[in-house]
């Protein structure tokens, strides 16, 4: 899964964009290290360490997939067309990342606490969703090229 990882960090990296300037207070404030080397790369389907094939099976026999709006790998963000809202929870993933010491330590932490209480209880998401989007304040518009 590392290797995996490190490897679509890199294709993000690579062929992202910079993050959308109204984006990058908000990255400041949760507090990413370098926010102008954060890239975001969007693309349907988001890449899954699994290959498309099993993928395709699973969903034939009913199993749950997922399939994700957005995922961050490292200082890379993917995120599925039409997911733009998805940035600033994908962002708090990056902190975490930084805050963490890598995906090394980032991947431990965040696959046993989704295996102990599950994806929606895990900590690690719950922060995400705290910091992305606290109580009571409406996400800002997020447009990559200017205002639409």
């Amino acid at each position: 899964m590392a290797r995996w990882a490190h490897e679509q960090e890199r294709r993000i990296l690579r062929e992202g964009i910079p993050l959308p300037l109204e984006s990058i207070p908000f990255a400041r404030e949760v507090g990413i290290e370098r926010p102008d080397e954060v890239r975001v790369l969007v693309t349907d389907p988001i890449p899954l360490p699994a290959p498309l094939w099993c993928v395709r099976i699973a969903r034939k026999l009913g199993l749950p997939v997922f399939a994700p709006g957005g995922m961050a790998l490292g200082k890379g963000v993917f995120l599925a067309n039409g997911h733009w809202g998805s940035l600033h929870h994908e962002l708090v993933h990056v902190w975490q990342y930084q805050s963490r010491g890598g995906m090394l330590p980032f991947f431990r932490q965040y696959l046993l606490e989704c295996l102990m209480v599950g994806y929606v209880e895990a900590p690690l998401e719950m922060e995400a969703r705290d910091l992305s989007c606290p109580s009571g304040l409406q996400r800002p518009e997020i447009h990559p090229s200017g205002p639409p």
